[in-house]
């Protein structure tokens, strides 16, 4: 989720399933926003 709420649907590894992580905010939908790993993450995670 982000600071105001907004629920965030985005691909990734299990290991990041309730931390908070960097995600580009992709795509702006009526009741969520979708989105992608940042890079950084993605170097980290190996995803």
């Amino acid at each position: 989720r982000t600071r105001s709420n907004r629920i965030v649907i985005f691909d990734g590894p299990e290991t990041i399933i309730g931390q908070l992580v960097p995600v580009k905010i992709t795509r702006a939908k009526t009741f969520n926003l979708e989105g992608a790993l940042g890079q950084e993450m993605k170097r980290y995670c190996k995803v």
